[in-house]
């Protein structure tokens, strides 16, 4: 699911209170908030709830994913596609999050292969595309990694 999220700068000058506060979006009314400006710094941050009018899947690539043994080692691939459709009338802003596993065991190694020029966070494994995307346009991504360990070892890599 893709969730909306106002960012709001400058928002010192509206001389906002802690409180509930109804929620609003196109017209619609998208639930209720509780406003804590007390701890908020420079932006105001509120979830707006679902958006269904940006589709997103992640689908597995059964043709690249599997799994092989080379000596005393197997080897996992998996790769994913993920597409991004904005059914919307006017351009938005996105951002899209996934994350691929990361080994804290040096006899497990993850390698990435392909993450289609994802910002990457090596110590959480965390992916961030940022992109805007244009009324009516879809944006595919391919997540693509490796993960060798021991044919001794029991890895349970989770779809």
């Amino acid at each position: 699911d893709v969730f909306l999220v106002a960012r709001i700068y400058g928002w010192e000058d509206y001389n906002l209170l802690n409180g509930s506060a109804r929620l609003y979006f196109e017209k619609t009314f998208v639930g209720e908030s509780y406003l804590d400006v007390q701890f908020t710094l420079d932006t105001l941050g509120l979830s707006l709830g679902r958006d269904k009018n940006i589709v997103v899947s992640r689908d597995k690539v059964a043709e690249q994913s599997g799994v092989t043994s080379m000596g005393g080692n197997k080897k996992e691939v998996r790769e994913f596609k993920i597409q991004v459709r904005n059914n919307k009338s006017q351009p938005i802003l996105l951002r899209v999050n996934d994350q691929v596993p990361v080994s804290t065991n040096k006899k497990i190694t993850v390698k990435l292969e392909d993450v289609s020029e994802a910002q990457e966070t090596e110590t959480t494994g965390m992916l961030k595309w940022m992109l805007i995307l244009e009324p009516s346009m879809t944006k595919e991504f391919m997540i693509k990694y490796s993960v060798t360990y021991p044919n001794d070892k029991m890895v349970n890599l989770t779809e």
